[in-house]
């Protein structure tokens, strides 16, 4: 299976291919979390950076910086959950074990090492999908 590599281009037109480690609902808010492929100056490889996803004018989807430190943790508060979750290991559990998820577990193990970033909530970002 082909990793989700985002190519995100920054106000300067600077171009950084993101891992899309996972998307997920908080209230009625949909967050998207990415890792840099590669170290850069202002992420390393395990940090996350968070986006909210909405709907744009076509009804397509398009990502969108958080607006303040008070979304950033309430997003930050519902991925680690999607971590804990993930990494039960109990039969009995029922945790949801979505493809999302298992595909973040294995792009991101390193929770305790992970810290959170947001993107600037200024503007809207390009991101462009590709196969690597």
């Amino acid at each position: 299976m082909a990793e989700e590599v985002f190519t995100f281009e920054d106000g300067n037109g600077n171009k950084f291919d993101f891992n899309h480690i996972a998307t997920f609902d908080v209230g009625n808010d949909w967050y998207a979390a990415f890792t840099p492929v590669e170290d850069n100056d202002v992420l390393k490889r395990d940090e996350v950076i968070f986006f909210r996803v909405v709907e744009d004018k076509d009804g397509g989807q398009t990502l969108e910086g958080l607006k303040n430190e008070a979304e950033l943790n309430r997003a930050w508060r519902a991925f680690q959950k999607l971590l804990e979750h993930d990494e039960c290991e109990c039969e009995e559990c029922e945790h949801e074990k979505s493809a999302a998820k298992k595909e973040k577990k294995a792009a991101s193990s390193k929770s305790a090492k992970t810290t959170k970033k947001a993107a600037k909530p200024a503007a809207k970002q390009t991101a462009k999908k590709s196969s690597k």
